[in-house]
C-alpha cells in the first residue's frame, strides 16, 4: 500500500517528513494501521489507514509547544 506524502487537517496541508513506528489497533470492530509520522515544526501525529474503507484517519496529534499558566 503506497504510503501518504501529506494531509490536510482544520484547512491546513501537511506535509509528511519521516515515518516512525507502525502498530495495529482496532477501533469499532475495524482493525487499522497505524503510523507515527512527523512534519515540519517537528509536528507528530499518528495517521492511521482502515484498509476495508481504503480511508486514513486522523488519530492524534502530539503538541510541540507547552504553554505557560
Amino acid at each position: 500500500d503506497p504510503l501518504p506524502l501529506a494531509f490536510s487537517w482544520r484547512g491546513q496541508h501537511f506535509e509528511i517528513e519521516s515515518w516512525g513506528r507502525e502498530s495495529i489497533r482496532t477501533c469499532d470492530d475495524a482493525t487499522m494501521r497505524c503510523y507515527l509520522v512527523q512534519t515540519v515544526g517537528p509536528e507528530t501525529w499518528e495517521l492511521c489507514l482502515d484498509k476495508k474503507k481504503a480511508q486514513w484517519t486522523l488519530m492524534r496529534r502530539w503538541a510541540t509547544q507547552t504553554r505557560r499558566v
